[in-house]
């Protein structure tokens, strides 16, 4: 199982540190060396794109 967990606040919140509403769900391998990360984003930013720093983990192998 992989687990993706974000390295920069800044990524996820607000100049004022709020949430901007941006979620990372599952880690899901697709290849060698790459993951499909699933993430959940307001409506009102659909289409754009995002970089999110993230460290990914595999537990219980």
């Amino acid at each position: 199982m992989l687990v993706a967990y974000p390295t920069s606040l800044a990524s996820l919140t607000t100049a004022l540190g709020v949430s901007n509403g941006i979620a990372i769900h599952h880690a899901i391998p697709t290849a060698a060396n790459t993951f499909r990360a699933v993430i959940n984003a307001p409506a009102l930013t659909l289409g754009a794109s995002y970089s999110i720093p993230v460290a990914v983990y595999a537990v219980n192998r």
